[in-house]
C-alpha cells in the first residue's frame, strides 16, 4: 500500500491540475468572447486572477503547514486567502448590478482584509504559533463577511429579476448554493490535509457557471440587436423613394375612373402602413395580415406593369404567425428578379399547407431563375434577413431551389409547435379593427391577374 503522503500528493495533483486547466480554459473563453461587454470582461479577468492566486495560496499554505514550517509566511498566505474570498463575492455583485455603486460591499471587503492583517501583530482574528493555526475571538470574521455578501447577492438577484424570470433566479441561486456548500464543507470536513479548500473549488465552479449565463445573455442581446437592424433595413428597402415615386406616378396616370383611383390610393396607403408598422416592435404577426400586405403590393405592381404579373394564391393554412415582411419579401423577389426581367408575362404562386406538423409556405415563379450559389455573394432584397428572422423567432427554415430559365421555388417550414423565443407585444383587437375596416370592400378574390 502506498503511504498516506503519496495518496495526498496524487489526489492533490489531480485536483490542482484540473483546477488549473479549468481556470486556463476560463481565461481563454473570456479573452476570445466577442459578445461579452468590456466592463464584464474586466470583472471576469480580475476574478480569474484572484482565483488563480487563491489556488496557489491554498497550495503554498498546505506545503508550509506540512513540509516547511514558517510562521510569518504562513500568516501572510492565510491572510491573503481570507482577503481574496470576499473580494470575489463583491466582484459578483459588480456583475449582477454594474450600474450600482456597491460601497458597503467593498467597505466590508476592505475591513475584512484589514482585520486579517492584524494577525501579524495580534491574535484577535487568528495567529500562527509554532506553525499551528490558532483562532481568536473574531475568528469567524471572514465567514461572517462572506455570509453578508452572499445575502447581498441574493438581494440583488431578487431585486433584478423579481418574479418575472423565475428560471433566472433559480439558476443564480444554484451557483450561490454551490459557494455556500463549499463554505460549509470547509467548516465541517476540511481537516487541513488537502491541497485546495472546498470553497476554492466551489468558487471556481460558480464563476464558470455565472460566466456561461452572462455569455448566453449577451449573445441573446446581440442577436436581438442584429435582428432589429435587419428589420430596419427590410422596412427601408420596401419604402425607397423610387418605388414611392413610381407608384404615385402610376396612380396619377389613372383618368376618368374615380373608384379605381380611390382603390389604388387605399392599396398604396395600406402598403406603406403595413411596412411602417413593422417598426412598432411586433416580432410576429398573423399570416393572414401578412397576406393582405402581399396582395396590396401585388396590385400596386400590377398597376405599374399591366398584363405582366399574374399571381395565384392557394391558401389552405393560415392559422400561424410569421415575422413581418417575410412573404412580401419573397413575392417581391419573385416579381422583381424573376418575372419583370423576362420579355413576356409570368406567374407567381403563393401556397400554404400544413404538412408533417409544419406550416409550409411556398412562393414559386416561372421567371428567369438564378444560380443559388450567388446568394453567398449577394442578398436578393433581404433573403438572408428573412432566413435569420425565421430561425430566430420560430426555429423555422427556408430552402431555395432555382433553375436558370425555368424559375424559382422558395419553401418555408415553420414547426407547428413553434413558440416565440422572445415575447413581444402582440396587436390588440382594437388595433386591428381600423385595418380590417380599410380592407372591407377590397377585391378578395384568390387570383390576381
Amino acid at each position: 500500500m502506498l503511504p498516506d503522503v503519496s495518496i495526498e500528493v496524487t489526489y492533490g495533483s489531480v485536483i490542482f491540475g484540473t483546477l488549473f486547466v479549468l481556470i486556463t480554459g476560463f481565461s481563454v473563453m473570456v479573452g476570445m468572447d466577442p459578445y461579452t461587454n468590456r466592463r464584464h470582461k474586466t470583472v471576469f479577468d480580475v476574478i480569474i486572477i484572484l482565483e488563480f492566486l487563491l489556488v496557489m495560496q491554498n497550495l503554498v499554505e498546505f506545503y508550509i503547514a506540512n513540509y516547511h514550517p514558517n510562521d510569518i509566511l504562513r500568516t501572510f498566505t492565510s491572510a491573503l486567502g481570507y482577503a481574496i474570498r470576499p473580494t470575489i463575492l463583491a466582484l459578483f455583485a459588480e456583475l449582477f448590478a454594474p450600474k450600482v455603486k456597491h460601497t458597503i460591499a467593498w467597505a466590508l471587503v476592505g475591513l475584512n482584509a484589514a482585520m486579517h492583517c492584524t494577525a501579524f501583530f495580534t491574535g484577535i482574528v487568528f495567529k500562527i504559533v509554532n506553525n499551528s493555526w490558532l483562532g481568536g475571538p473574531l475568528s469567524f470574521w471572514c465567514l461572517a463577511t462572506s455570509g453578508i455578501l452572499l445575502a447581498y447577492l441574493v438581494h440583488l438577484l431578487v431585486h433584478k429579476y423579481k418574479k418575472k424570470q423565475i428560471r433566472e433566479i433559480i439558476f443564480h441561486a444554484f451557483w450561490l448554493l454551490v459557494v455556500v456548500g463549499g463554505i460549509l464543507a470547509d467548516v465541517f470536513f476540511n481537516e487541513g490535509n488537502q491541497w485546495v479548500d472546498f470553497v476554492t473549488i466551489a468558487t471556481i465552479i460558480a464563476s464558470v457557471l455565472s460566466y456561461l449565463w452572462f455569455h448566453q445573455h449577451f449573445v441573446r442581446e446581440y442577436e436581438t440587436n442584429f435582428i432589429e437592424t435587419q428589420r430596419m433595413r427590410l422596412v427601408l428597402s420596401q419604402v425607397q423613394p423610387h418605388f414611392i415615386y413610381n407608384t404615385l406616378s402610376s396612380i396619377r396616370s389613372i383618368e376618368g375612373n374615380p373608384e379605381e383611383t380611390k382603390r389604388a390610393i387605399t392599396e398604396f396607403a395600406n402598403y406603406i402602413r403595413g411596412n411602417l408598422s413593422s417598426l412598432d416592435g411586433r416580432e410576429l404577426i398573423p399570416f393572414s395580415e401578412e397576406l393582405d400586405f402581399v396582395k396590396d403590393y401585388v396590385r400596386l405592381q400590377q398597376r405599374r406593369f399591366p398584363n405582366r404579373i399574374n399571381v395565384i394564391y392557394d391558401i389552405t393554412d393560415n392559422d400561424f404567425l410569421v415575422p413581418p415582411l417575410t412573404v412580401q419579401i419573397l413575392v417581391e423577389n419573385a416579381i422583381k428578379h424573376g418575372i419583370l426581367v423576362r420579355y413576356d408575362s409570368g406567374l407567381v404562386i403563393v401556397q400554404t399547407r400544413l404538412e408533417r406538423n409544419n406550416h409550409v409556405i411556398v412562393v414559386s415563379d416561372d421567371g428567369v431563375g438564378f444560380d443559388v450559389k450567388e446568394l453567398d455573394n449577394t442578398d436578393r432584397v433581404g433573403l438572408r434577413a428573412v432566413r435569420n428572422r425565421l430561425d430566430y423567432y420560430l426555429e423555422g427554415t427556408m430552402f431555395i431551389e432555382s433553375e436558370i430559365g425555368h424559375g424559382t421555388d422558395v419553401v418555408i417550414e415553420i414547426p407547428y409547435s413553434a413558440k416565440k423565443k422572445h415575447e413581444g407585444p402582440m396587436p390588440s383587437e382594437d388595433a386591428e379593427k381600423p385595418a380590417k375596416a380599410e380592407k372591407k370592400g377590397k377585391n378578395n378574390e384568390d387570383t390576381d391577374r
